[in-house]
């Protein structure tokens, strides 16, 4: 051989050499990169249907926020075998409302199979109810086989296909479906065919019971009825189907989160993942602790007195809390003098000191005046109202010397363009009277997501209203409000989850007694490593921060294995194993550490940029992967 032959034979090998090693390192980044089928949910649509259609946006951004691996199946693709991911691989199927109102019958015959097979699907509202026409099918919807009931019945009840009622079910299902205490109430005067022993009825702020679009349906449920409509007709409800199972929601979840009432999907999506399919859940909790963003608006010199009798309610011990104020000089209507005048007031810049070396976190509320910005702000007049946002946010900032970043709307009026405003200006969260009930969320409005990069922070309520000055006006009791406080943290300490309460301090002493006993409650808690007090600020930072991280579970040999990076900042991020499907997970790469409590393991994310846990799987849990 001669040595040009040689030259070229060893710069071949070197080129083979390096074609393996990449080759190799592809096939590793591709592992590492991809999940196992079995712990992903699969969004089914229509292949016409784009992932970034709001519609579809809407049930991923859902799962992200619920720390849930979901992602787009098409049509096609579930009806091909042997190609991509099998459709019996996925953990479950989603098959969306509104998305998916029609379904050929070579798919509906695959969704029968698939479910009873083995696969577990979840079936909302209008899916698979109309044929490629988008005409009812006949009789009943197809999909009637796997409920075992007859749904859809637009041949025999034409335009009463559908009603519209209120919805309830058992205190328990309400825990489970993430439904915190105070957005239910007793169900009242039931019909003769029910029985409301505790039973619970679904409500909103300043509405009372809310009424949600259902179809009608026809027959006895052949499984666990999880809610009711309000003749107590299924609302939703999960079977065994053969080998797998179907959860049926007989509501418009995608529509009514695009329409700020997005608790029901958020809790169907927790509950499918979680319950059903026993998924590890990414926490939107730093460390996986529960907590409470205690909110006050701060509106007028009629705040003065209360915020002055502060530490005589033990308040002040604990926090820190976000504070909003509205700073101008006038507080209902131009020139009436009733405002803080913050800037030329003395005894309210000395609180605000206090709250600032506190750690509180301080924002705006709403703009300068805070009646007439409240009632007066609309989307028609954008121009004529901004000046009052930027006058308050600028006073703010002076007199704080640092970035307002979150803000209250008065009369908890919040045009879109109000929003925008925010967003662009930095903010990072607002409160928010949409979506009441939920953890700090991306609000949806008119079915579209306008601004992608700030967070609201819905608030929770005792029925149709929600801070201590409304429940003086209701007349409820002390002791309820009492009672209502203390559940509303041991939900948030139990759950390892985050919900907003605000009132105004002027509503403070209406309830001494019962703020006494909750501060009291939540010091335990807190002592206990169960419970913490948030800013919007801080778990705004935190949750952009989580949507940063990049995660994947992989399953090999009867043990489930979690990889997560991010590249800045991994601390504080936590994966719920429930302990039902895991056994103690140990830490194989990267810092943290694992505790527990009744339900879950959780690892816990220490510093740095990879993390990496694996957990055996339970006997019951490795049967089902």
């Amino acid at each position: 051989m001669t040595k040009s032959s040689l030259h070229r034979a060893a710069l071949a090998a070197v080129i083979l050499v390096l074609l393996v090693a990449g080759l190799g390192i592809f096939l590793a980044t591709s592992h590492r990169a991809e999940d196992d089928p079995g712990s992903v949910i699969a969004l089914l649509i229509p292949d016409n249907e784009k992932a970034n259609k709001s519609l579809v946006a809407i049930w991923l951004d859902a799962a992200r926020e619920e720390g849930i691996r979901m992602e787009v199946l098409t049509d096609s693709e579930f009806l091909r075998p042997g190609i991509g991911r099998a459709r019996r691989e996925y953990a479950g199927i989603v098959m969306p409302d509104t998305v998916h109102k029609s379904a050929n019958a070579v798919l509906l015959q695959r969704l029968v199979a698939y479910t009873q097979n083995g696969g577990k699907l979840m079936l909302v509202y209008d899916a698979a109810t109309q044929t490629p026409g988008g005409i009812y099918y006949s009789q009943s919807a197809p999909l009637s086989s796997l409920l075992g009931m007859n749904y859809a019945l637009y041949d025999t009840l034409l335009g009463h296909t559908s009603e519209l009622g209120t919805v309830w079910g058992s205190h328990a299902t309400m825990m489970k479906l993430g439904i915190p205490p105070g957005k239910t109430q007793r169900l009242q005067n039931p019909s003769n065919n029910i029985n409301a022993g505790e039973q619970e009825v679904i409500v909103g702020y300043q509405y009372g019971a809310l009424s949600y679009p259902s179809f009608v349906v026809r027959g006895n449920f052949p499984g666990e009825q999880l809610l009711s409509t309000r003749d107590g007709s299924l609302a939703a409800g999960y079977r065994d189907v053969g080998k797998g199972g179907l959860l049926f929601v007989n509501l418009p979840l995608g529509y009514l989160k695009g329409q700020t009432d997005g608790l029901l999907l958020h809790g169907f999506l927790h509950y499918f993942a979680e319950t059903v399919l026993k998924l590890p859940i990414f926490s939107a909790a730093p460390n996986g602790q529960g907590g409470l963003i205690f909110n006050w608006h701060i509106d007028s010199n009629a705040a003065i007195a209360p915020i002055q009798e502060l530490d005589k309610l033990g308040v002040l011990s604990q926090g820190p809390f976000s504070i909003h104020i509205t700073a101008g000089p006038d507080a209902r209507k131009l020139g009436d003098g009733l405002g803080l005048n913050l800037t030329q007031n003395p005894v309210m810049l000395q609180w605000i000191k206090r709250f600032k070396d506190r750690g509180d976190a301080l924002g705006d509320h709403g703009g300068w005046i805070h009646d007439y910005f409240g009632l007066n702000v609309s989307e028609e007049n954008h121009a004529g109202m901004e000046k009052y946002l930027d006058m308050n946010n600028r006073a703010m900032e002076s007199v704080t010397a640092s970035k307002i970043r979150e803000y209250s709307a008065p009369v908890g009026t919040q045009p879109k363009w109000v929003t925008a405003w925010l967003e662009s200006h930095g903010f990072v969260a607002y409160y928010f009277i949409g979506n009441t009930g939920m953890a700090p969320t991306r609000s949806y409005r008119e079915g579209e997501l306008f601004t992608p990069k700030i967070w609201s922070f819905p608030v929770v309520t005792l029925g149709n209203v929600a801070s201590f000055e409304e429940f003086h006006e209701s007349e409820i009791p002390e002791q309820e409000v009492a009672d209502w406080l203390v559940r509303i943290s041991d939900y948030a300490a139990d759950n390892g989850t985050i919900r907003t309460f605000y009132s105004h301090p002027t509503g403070f002493h209406y309830y001494t007694k019962a703020i006494k006993k909750w501060f009291a409650h939540t010091q335990r808690l807190i002592d206990e490593h169960q419970f913490r007090w948030y800013t919007m600020t801080q778990l705004a930072d935190f949750l952009s921060m989580r949507e940063q991280t990049t995660w994947h579970i992989l399953h090999q040999d009867g043990a489930s294995t979690i990889e997560a990076t991010n590249p800045i900042e991994l601390e504080h991020m936590t994966w719920k194993l429930p302990k039902s499907g895991y056994e103690k997970p140990a830490i194989v790469n990267g810092e943290g550490a694992v505790t527990e409590n009744n339900q879950y393991w959780l690892a816990i994310a220490g510093h740095g940029k990879v993390f990496r846990i694996s957990s055996k799987l339970t006997s019951e849990n490795s049967d089902e992967h």
